[in-house]
């Protein structure tokens, strides 16, 4: 079969132009992020909706995904670690720890994570969604649990697009770092860090 249309003349569909226009933005601009921006990527990634679900399709309604976010240079909020939570659409503050390194996070040099004004940290429950599927093998339940963060990534991406942000996930991450488990509860396993701010352009 041969496709006798391009994306070109589908230009006037916003969702078309998002999905054209998203790329990986590893450089930010040195104004702060706005809060209101923020919230609406973190809403992105697993906000409740209107119809009693969530942002991203979850396998069995199960929803194991756990979403924080590590702020240096949010405006009107301060420096810190904070665990997002669905029901409100809000913000809990979280302890951290002097030993809290933004390095430690990735796999080898990947200088954005220090550079982001704003880091989203994803992970999941998967030994939960394991024992849940476990009549369909012990590995289901953590595929259906990343393929899930994988919609939540794109989600963030394609709305850091719309509002013109600079946005960029980072799936080599150091899933042992101590940082992880400031965020997310000792279940919850680390699965990608999006680093997310204003564009440099």
């Amino acid at each position: 079969m041969t496709c006798t249309t391009s994306p070109d003349s589908w230009a006037a569909d916003s969702l078309v132009s998002m999905l054209d226009q998203r790329c990986s933005r590893r450089t930010f601009g040195a104004s702060p992020l706005a809060a209101s921006h923020l919230i609406r990527l973190l809403w992105s990634a697993q906000g409740a909706t209107s119809k009693g679900g969530r942002t991203t399709p979850s396998a069995h309604a199960c929803y194991p995904l756990s979403v924080a976010t590590y702020c240096t240079h949010v405006e009107g909020m301060s420096h810190g670690l904070y665990r997002y939570h669905t029901d409100q659409n809000r913000l809990e503050a979280l302890p951290l720890g002097a030993d809290f390194h933004v390095e430690r996070l990735g796999v080898g040099a990947q200088p954005w994570l220090n550079e982001a004004p704003a880091l989203m940290l994803i992970g999941a429950d998967t030994g939960r969604m394991n024992l849940h599927f476990a009549d369909q093998g012990a590995e289901r339940g953590a595929r259906f649990a990343h393929l899930e963060a994988g919609a939540a990534m794109q989600n963030v991406l394609l709305m850091a697009e719309t509002m013109a942000l600079a946005a960029v996930c980072v799936a080599g991450i150091e899933e042992h770092a101590p940082e992880f488990r400031q965020a997310f509860d000792d279940t919850v396993s680390p699965l990608m860090v999006l680093c997310l701010g204003e564009r440099s352009e």
